[in-house]
């Protein structure tokens, strides 16, 4: 045991004399996670999830422009900023410069259309054409606007008119119902919207529940998924220095000495993998405390695990072992440091891209989501949402350790084996 501590001392002194191995280990992975995560949370602006800034113009100047602030109001991610009619080219314009996401204008007349569209449908007329020509609500997006944002914005204001239509649509009804029955003879205190059980139409009444929000108390966001995903494609990037030292040893003959001292293979291996696991762990804790305390400075919900500690810190040592393990081959694979640093680099570039580090898995086209089943880094970051996001115990997030750990021991059987004195 005291060997394999006194490896692990002077692999951890070679690393503290790599300032470029150091900067890979460290300043890239929060680098990136700060970047990445402020980026998607911007993004997020694009998409919907943020609020949105709507110049409203008035030109109908009736009541059905309260109306609609009344009914987007409730969708609470549409802000509206009423504007007078005067300044439609100056909204255009301030809309075109992408200062506000959209612009919607009412044109004049087109409450009394709808009134009068109304009253030509109920008598049923033959021809329907002149009932269903109405002046339309206009809308001007950015031009820089996603078309995925545009049409959610555009569902979001459609849904809106539907409610204003539907409002005025029982209005009439009660009117058109107290006329009929006044003429039969019927008192008009009983003919009121309240009395016929009109005022209830417009209200909706089947509502679909998010039922995920009562399953956790930690929703999936932009947070939730770099800090765990980020933090693992760091810790994987420790097998570019643990590879480089390890071939180094073999092409500068210290390893052929390490063989002819009394110390076998497997402590000099152990004594690596000790030191560059206080590594991963000291990795992790880096970038945790950027989403615990820093991220909240910049707005940004703050990352936590105190609700599973224990978890997390059985999923950061698989993920570090595997790592190990991984640069232990790959410097007893290679034959040179460009060979380390290439196909180390991009392979774990490619398992972040497949494993949903990049992007989420459930984003992904259906080939890549089955390969990414494969990448070491998935099964990390899905044991990290179980845990974390999905409320799992430590027995239901196992599956993603045991793979981890199944990862390390065939790696560092191998480098055992191919690092062993021929004899």
């Amino acid at each position: 045991m005291i060997r394999i501590f006194t490896v692990a001392g002077k692999e951890l002194l070679l690393l503290r004399r790599d300032y470029g191995g150091v900067l890979v280990l460290f300043f890239m992975p929060a680098v990136l996670v700060l970047i990445i995560t402020l980026v998607q949370e911007n993004v997020m602006e694009l998409t919907g999830e943020q609020l949105t800034t709507l110049v409203f113009i008035d030109e109908d100047q009736g009541g059905m422009a309260k109306d609609f602030l009344d009914a987007i109001a409730d969708d609470g991610s549409v802000e509206v900023v009423s504007w007078p009619p005067d300044r439609r080219k100056e909204a255009l314009s301030a809309v075109n410069n992408g200062d506000y996401t959209a612009c919607l204008i009412l044109p004049a007349g087109t409450g009394k259309e709808l009134e009068k569209s109304l009253t030509l449908t109920s008598q049923d007329l033959a021809d329907q054409s002149q009932a269903d020509s109405l002046s339309q609500p206009i809308v001007h997006f950015d031009p820089a606007i996603l078309p995925a944002f545009r049409a959610g914005l555009l569902g979001k204001l459609q849904m809106a008119f539907a409610q204003v239509e539907m409002a005025e649509k029982i209005r009439f009804l009660g009117k058109h119902l107290t006329s009929k029955l006044m003429g039969l003879g019927i008192p008009a205190q009983y003919l009121s919207e309240e009395e016929l059980g009109l005022s209830s139409l417009n209200r909706q009444l089947m509502l679909v529940t998010d039922q995920g929000a009562e399953i956790s108390e930690v929703q999936p966001g932009v947070v939730q998924q770099n800090v765990p995903a980020w933090a693992l494609f760091g810790i994987f990037f420790t097998v570019l220095p643990l590879g480089g030292a390890l071939l180094r040893e073999r092409q500068s003959g210290v390893w052929t000495r390490f063989m002819s001292m009394p110390i076998s293979t497997f402590s000099l291996l152990a004594g690596k993998v000790l030191a560059y696991l206080l590594v991963c762990l000291l990795q992790f804790f880096v970038i945790y405390l950027i989403g615990s305390q820093f991220f909240p400075v910049l707005g940004l919900p703050a990352f936590s695990i105190s609700a599973a500690p224990v978890e997390v810190l059985f999923i950061v040592c698989g993920a570090s072992l595997a790592a190990c393990g991984y640069g232990l081959l790959l410097g007893v694979l290679c034959n040179s440091y460009e060979q380390v640093s290439m196909f180390g680099s991009i392979s774990i570039v490619i398992a972040a891209a497949i494993g949903g580090i990049m992007v989420p898995v459930y984003a992904m086209p259906e080939t890549l989501q089955r390969l990414s089943v494969f990448s070491p880094l998935n099964w990390g970051l899905t044991a990290f949402h179980d845990v974390l996001i999905r409320d799992e115990s430590l027995w239901a997030m196992q599956g993603g350790v045991l793979r981890l750990l199944l990862f390390f021991c065939c790696c560092i059987v191998l480098a055992w084996r191919m690092s062993r004195p021929k004899l």
